[in-house]
């Protein structure tokens, strides 16, 4: 439902004719994707907040006011993370977050966001964790080796969670891609007086939401909004041709096309806004090809090879991180512990299955 009210909003520019049953079906979408944020400001900037139920215009106003507060505090937080990395010349890239709710949403509580991302070079890793400490949080939290960021948190008064730093020194697993993440920086930009805190491209920003969208398989509709909103706001600044061009040198391309064309599956009315090679589209599997990730969709044989390789045996300081709660595990045991415990989980999962 949530998808139909957005389709008419950037469509129609109207809220679409729904009884109140749609609109707590709608609701209820909100709610477990997290947009009540975007809707709020969809409806806003459309004059079309008087359209909706009372209801449902109650329950998204408090919902956004939440949001609010909450983005109020982490854009508090978020400046401090700036302001001592620039001291430390440390170039940041900050990814999502508040600084993406101001520039594409309209406004920083336009989007809600829940923790700090920022994207820094490798080497810069452990300075920026020094910095991030100094500031009282913690961590970073034992990470996959094979992935591309750590997280740090820090308890505090105004959340029940704690807040959490995540540090992406790339976009994608390095052996999932041939990407080259300095290229990311060459044509980005100072933010406001900042000379070390920089902003990606609208290209390269569009690039690095399409990208995310693919590494979380798509799972929930505020992946989907990200990047229909950018269409929306940025369609003559986004380049087609040059975006597949730099997906195919760097490997991502059957991501770039897949996540493209399951949001114009979702989105028809945005061929009318920013026209898409329908070549392109029909080549791409069904959306369930998400479900499949990462292997159906890796540019290179080398790389589905290597996926495969993994899963049957994984580098030992994976197998030992996926064992990280295991007491018992030791470098000589690790891989007896590690296929111990997958066959645990795949008879567990069988026995669920037939009990169903």
């Amino acid at each position: 439902m949530i998808a139909n009210l957005i389709k008419s909003l950037y469509h129609e520019r109207t809220p679409p004719a729904m009884d109140s049953e749609l609109f707590e079906r709608c609701m209820e979408e909100i709610e477990r994707f997290s947009v009540a944020a975007q809707v709020y400001q969809l409806l806003s900037e459309t004059d079309t907040l008087g359209s909706v139920p009372a209801f449902f215009r109650n329950d998204l106003v408090q919902k956004h006011e939440k949001t609010m507060f909450q983005n109020l505090y982490i854009k508090h937080q978020q400046e401090a993370v700036f302001a001592i990395l620039e001291r430390a010349n440390i170039e940041v890239i900050p990814l999502k977050g508040i600084l993406f709710a101001e520039r594409y949403f309209g406004h920083f509580s336009a989007r809600g966001t829940s923790d700090v991302d920022i994207l820094v070079a490798k080497d810069d890793v452990k300075r920026t964790v020094e910095c991030l400490r100094s500031l009282g949080y913690h961590g970073p939290a034992p990470y996959n080796p094979i992935h591309f960021h750590c997280v740090l948190w820090k308890e505090t008064n105004h959340r029940e969670s704690p807040l959490n730093v995540e540090v992406h020194w790339g976009l994608v697993k390095e052996h999932h891609s041939r990407m080259k993440v300095k290229d990311l920086w060459k044509n980005s930009v100072p933010v406001r007086e900042y000379q070390f805190i920089r902003e990606l491209s609208v290209q390269n920003t569009f690039y690095a939401i399409c990208l995310h969208g693919a590494n979380h398989r798509m799972e929930s509709f505020k992946y989907v909004l990200d990047i229909v909103q950018m269409i929306q706001r940025c369609r003559r600044e986004i380049d087609y041709p040059r975006l597949f061009a730099q997906a195919r040198d760097d490997g991502t391309a059957k991501r770039i096309s897949a996540v493209l064309a399951y949001v114009y599956q979702q989105f028809p009315h945005l061929h009318e806004v920013k026209p898409l090679d329908s070549m392109r589209l029909s080549c791409i599997p069904p959306s369930a090809i998400f479900s499949k990730w990462p292997l159906f969709l890796l540019d290179h044989w080398r790389d589905r090879v290597g996926v495969l390789i993994g899963i049957v045996r994984p580098p030992r300081e994976v197998a030992l991180w996926h064992l990280r709660d295991d007491s018992k595990v030791t470098a000589s045991n690790v891989y007896v512990r590690f296929y111990q415990k997958r066959m645990l989980k795949f008879v567990a999962k069988f026995a669920r299955r037939q009990g169903g």
